[in-house]
């Protein structure tokens, strides 16, 4: 291919140079390595999280054995997946705070005290 050739950018990459340098614009970025799975084959991902004065956005490739993947969620998805997870974060700490109570409630000999079983007399 001539070096001068131009080569067109996916939605992935036109999203990725629009996005980059609006107002405000903060990224982290991780790479991760998970092992296969029977639904997942091994593969490498890497994650970058964007925010701008006006937007957030998910940037999300894969790189498999079976081949590789981009997709990029677009705002209204990424504050749905993290409402999701305050919500279910929410809903672990009530778990745990309800689960502390009982303990409590019991008193320390539910802790120290073993139970009685029939036969051990």
């Amino acid at each position: 291919m001539p070096e001068n050739q131009y080569i067109p950018l996916d939605r992935f990459e036109r999203t990725r140079e629009r996005i980059w340098n609006l107002p405000g614009f903060v990224r982290r970025q991780s790479t991760i390595t998970a092992d296969g799975t029977e639904l997942f084959p091994s593969a490498t991902w890497v994650i970058q999280s964007v925010m701008t004065d006006d937007q957030a956005n998910i940037f999300l490739e894969s790189v498999s054995s079976e081949g590789g993947n981009r997709v990029v969620l677009p705002t209204k998805v990424v504050r749905t997946i993290y409402r999701h997870y305050e919500d279910l974060m929410k809903a672990r700490r009530k778990l745990r705070a309800q689960r502390a109570a009982d303990t409590r409630r019991k008193g320390p000999q539910a802790i120290t005290e073993p139970e009685e079983q029939p036969g051990n007399e």
